[in-house]
């Protein structure tokens, strides 16, 4: 396999994005990361090491399973159409990959907005029947014959039941894992794995809500082409997530990949279209 040179420092500005400080390219309608540091690799931003240019192809390429974001982030005006765009191919002697393109959303702090602060359980607003302690493990509610179980649902509190859902993103949740659903006389107990980690009185309105995606995918499990190939998806802010106000690129790159197989990418651009 070809080697792969220049690998990318992380510095600190780009970990940034980990404390809820995006960096916004306002001065220009796109953002265009083209070198190895205008990405952070990995949730932690320390896999520079599976970053590199490839020198050949004017591209960068990416070795083993990573996930990529771009430094900068764009605002998202809801009255305005964005295109994201990418080209991918194998690199030589690459065992198939497969790869995901999308954006993370961030809020109007450039905090990262999460799938379980805005995945709500189908009609399960309710609102507690006891007080919440966030040493309980058990959320005693009013009507929990909608919820469900697994260790993927949570309680979200301080919920809005106006049916305009204003709260979201709501990050007033309660740990993952619902273990059980048992009604209990004119209650139902919401038995958690572990403790509920919220003090919220009886009467507090609550929902079920459920972690999904990571991110927002316009590309997603794609097989990477032997040849160059584009992909890409235009979107408006309705296809986002509930509170989304600015974006960062997102790349999966060799998703559940192993280290020998490596993939190379170019002209990774989100821009403004008319």
């Amino acid at each position: 396999m070809k080697q792969f040179t220049n690998m990318v420092r992380v510095g600190a500005a780009v970990v940034a994005i980990c404390a809820g400080n995006a960096l916004f390219a306002e001065e220009s309608s796109a953002i265009n990361p083209k070198a190895n540091s205008d990405w952070k690799c990995g949730w932690d931003g320390k896999g520079g090491k599976s970053l590199t240019a490839d020198e050949a192809d004017g591209a960068l390429a990416c070795k083993g399973s990573v996930v990529m974001f771009s430094n900068d982030a764009i605002k998202v005006d809801p009255d305005k159409n964005y295109k994201l765009t990418g080209e991918f191919k194998l690199a030589p002697d690459s065992k198939p990959s497969k790869f995901y393109l999308g954006l993370m959303p961030l809020d109007d702090n450039g905090g990262k907005i999460d799938s379980a602060s805005i995945s709500i359980a189908k009609d399960t607003n309710t609102e507690l029947a006891a007080d919440c302690h966030p040493e309980d493990t058990v959320v005693k509610i009013k009507n929990g014959e909608k919820w469900q179980l697994g260790q993927f649902y949570m309680v979200a509190f301080k919920t809005d039941d106006s049916g305009k859902n204003a709260d979201l993103p709501n990050r007033e949740l309660s740990g993952w894992n619902v273990v059980s659903v048992e009604k209990n006389g004119d209650v139902f107990d919401v038995t958690l794995k572990n403790k509920c980690g919220k003090e919220y009185p009886a009467g507090t309105k609550v929902r079920e809500h459920r972690s999904g995606a990571s991110f927002i995918y316009f590309v997603a499990n794609k097989d990477v082409p032997a040849d160059w190939q584009e992909f890409s998806s235009t979107f408006t802010l309705a296809k986002c997530w509930p509170g989304t106000k600015s974006a960062k690129i997102v790349v999966l790159a060799n998703y559940g990949g192993k280290p020998d197989q490596a993939m190379l990418l170019k002209n990774i651009k989100l821009e403004e279209v008319k």
